[in-house]
């Protein structure tokens, strides 16, 4: 399947995924309003970590947070509601000592989702991105990015 990752590779899944299930492609966003509520409705009792907390708490006290926002906020707390239980182990490069790290909430987050600050951040991040995973040989998977001081003030999200 050498194709699929190519940089059109999303466009042939979509063909693919059309084939399979003809008209399910859209589902999902036209769903997303009647969803959104029930995944915020567990995730008052599934969060445990306190900024995640504090974060949901600012979306469920003010129901005047904009639209866009609130599937932001969401969309970060999705990895505090399914906690990582990934490890990976680490090399030292002096002391070549082996260590298992587990991975945080944070670290999950920040995997598919970035809270910059400014764009000239952004693109400093994403190029940082991009010599990270090309000195060990990975590809860049796409990543949510998210242009704010936090993610209540976000001014603009890209993909």
């Amino acid at each position: 399947w050498p194709l699929y990752k190519q940089s059109f590779g999303h466009t042939l899944i979509n063909i693919d995924f059309e084939s399979i299930y003809p008209g399910a492609g859209d589902l999902f966003f036209e769903r997303w309003s009647h969803l959104a509520p029930k995944i915020i409705n567990l995730m008052t009792t599934n969060v445990k970590d306190g900024n995640s907390k504090e974060l949901l708490k600012q979306i469920t006290e003010n129901p005047d947070i904009e639209l866009d926002i609130r599937n932001v906020v969401i969309f970060a707390l999705l990895s505090s509601m399914i906690i990582p239980t990934s490890k990976s182990i680490e090399i030292d490069k002096v002391t070549k000592v082996k260590r298992i790290i587990k991975t945080s909430i944070a670290d999950a987050r920040k995997s598919f989702m970035r809270l910059v600050p400014t764009t000239n951040d952004l693109y400093v991040q994403i190029q940082n991105e991009i010599d990270n995973c090309y000195s060990m040989k990975t590809t860049l998977q796409p990543l949510i990015c998210v242009v704010g001081d936090d993610y209540i003030t976000a001014k603009q999200s890209i993909v």
